[in-house]
């Protein structure tokens, strides 16, 4: 994984409820 993506899903597992269908196409800045 690229480091945005590392950086994505550590705040996704930090705050699940923030992204509740988020699974592979994350719509990176």
């Amino acid at each position: 994984a690229s480091e945005a993506e590392r950086r994505l899903s550590s705040s996704i597992e930090a705050k699940p409820h923030c992204f509740p269908n988020i699974d592979r196409d994350l719509p990176l800045p």
